[in-house]
């Protein structure tokens, strides 16, 4: 546990520790929420909020490590960093595309179609890792044990 992170002489029964669990239940939820909407739809819009969302789990899973067992938080911090990690490389190629295509009209140039052909191809694996480890996080147990650590259904009512 790295010590930048953990914080000493938080309790319990302290409004540091309830408070903690309030902004990692919203966060998971706004997650989940987007988690959703993106397996639906395959937007890129859905997939920018879903990375959006991941990030802003991620840090306050920082700075609350303390509320967790160690290897409860690595595991699910890990997945949330690689998650963070796939939804930027599928953002990134989708805004090089969109990117180009703007270059090409601006400039009155034609690009290779291969160009595009190539980044779409790869768009289309990032999309799929990123579907399949989505659908991993949902499936994985850890997911289930962080929401009882944070008493998730206590507060969060589910759609």
């Amino acid at each position: 546990m790295p010590k930048k992170w953990f914080v000493t002489g938080i309790k319990i029964n302290n409004s540091y520790y309830n408070e903690g669990k309030r902004v990692l239940r919203q966060k998971l939820d706004h997650v989940l929420s987007n988690i959703d909407k993106y397996l639906n739809s395959h937007d890129v819009e859905d997939l920018h909020q879903l990375r959006i969302s991941i990030r802003r789990l991620r840090y306050p899973l920082e700075i609350f490590i303390n509320f967790f067992p160690k290897k409860m938080f690595w595991d699910f911090y890990n997945k949330i960093n690689k998650l963070q990690d796939s939804t930027g490389h599928g953002r990134d190629l989708d805004v090089m595309i969109l990117r180009l295509s703007k270059f090409q009209d601006e400039y009155n140039i034609k690009l290779p179609q291969e160009l595009f052909d190539n980044l779409k191809n790869q768009r289309e694996q990032y999309y799929s890792e990123i579907d399949a480890e989505l659908i991993e996080l949902l499936q994985d147990p850890i997911l289930e044990e962080v929401k009882e650590l944070i008493d998730y259904n206590r507060f969060v009512k589910h759609k």
